[in-house]
């Protein structure tokens, strides 16, 4: 097509103009999708009462190292969503034996996973609780006594699927 012909035709019908616009355009389509997904995945918020979790943070610490000077030791065992623990202790726990404890699994990306059960006892410082099917991954683990004061409390890190595991106040 001689230059004539193009310079004849209306605007809309040349390709530069249309290419100059779609650059912009394509930019504003790219932004429009990262907002959408931004929104779609967005991350957890951060806690507004940030001052009482970090009191709750020095009585953690406690709990840990309650747990390390009786010399706490957990083995785990998961048969079909049904974890059984049995803890095993170098001194004795005080009255412990028919008490419930809490059981906190984490998932260290997506907090929908996260299993929180409280698991009752059995006997003889086993206790069992409904957890469902878990995942494969890494898991955080967080066992912690329901007493009112001398609390303990074992926190480690383990890969599902898991048949047996231990987790130690040393660890």
């Amino acid at each position: 097509m001689p230059t004539q012909d193009l310079d004849q035709l209306p605007w809309y019908r040349q390709f530069w103009p249309w290419f100059l616009i779609a650059l912009p355009g394509s930019v504003v389509i790219a932004s429009l999708w990262l907002v959408f997904i931004s929104f779609k995945h967005a991350d957890s918020v951060v806690s507004d009462n940030y001052y009482k979790e970090g009191l709750a943070i020095s009585q953690v610490v406690e709990d840990l190292k309650r747990a390390t000077n009786l010399g706490l030791q957990a083995n785990l065992a998961m048969n079909h969503g049904v974890l059984t623990v049995s803890l095993e202790s170098e001194q004795p726990l005080q009255d412990d034996q028919n008490l419930p404890i809490g059981i906190a699994l984490l998932h260290p990306a997506d907090k929908a996973l996260d299993h929180r059960v409280i698991a009752k006892p059995i006997g003889n410082y086993v206790y069992i609780a409904e957890v469902g099917d878990i995942p494969a991954g890494r898991w955080y683990m967080d066992i912690y006594s329901q007493k009112e004061t001398d609390n303990w409390r074992l926190k480690g890190e383990l890969y599902a699927p898991f048949d047996k595991a231990i987790l130690s106040a040393d660890q």
